[in-house]
């Protein structure tokens, strides 16, 4: 049972343990649950130079009873700012990934530890 559950992390898919913030590309991903309501954000960001980003952020509101669901996609820019990475996202508003943890205003997106990708 424990290596089978084992293999199953390992072939999950591509997830990195902190971004290389020099690659082109890479994502943050993150879901929080709030009462019957599931919040699911998926932040891409874009390397424009050094600690800078476009960053392309969709987040998913899901009613887990009825499976009925919206999304919200809005397009910001980010820099790195004493160690965080800090920027407005449109009608989202500010955001703030510090670590492992992404935090954005809007009630929409959910804020909470995120899983990074390689934004393939």
């Amino acid at each position: 049972m424990r290596a089978a559950a084992l293999i199953l992390v390992a072939t999950a898919g591509p997830a990195l343990a902190q971004p290389d913030l020099d690659a082109p590309m890479w994502s943050a991903e993150t879901r929080q649950v709030r009462g019957h309501v599931s919040h699911d954000t998926v932040a891409l960001f874009e390397r424009t130079g050094p600690g800078a980003w476009n960053v392309q952020f969709d987040c998913q509101v899901t009613d887990t009873r009825s499976k009925r669901w919206t999304s919200h996609k809005s397009v910001g820019q980010g820099r790195l700012h004493q160690g965080f990475i800090v920027g407005v996202a449109g009608p989202l508003g500010r955001f703030i990934l510090a670590g492992d943890r992404l935090s954005v205003d809007s009630d929409r997106c959910a804020s909470d530890v995120v899983t990074f990708g390689t934004g393939d």
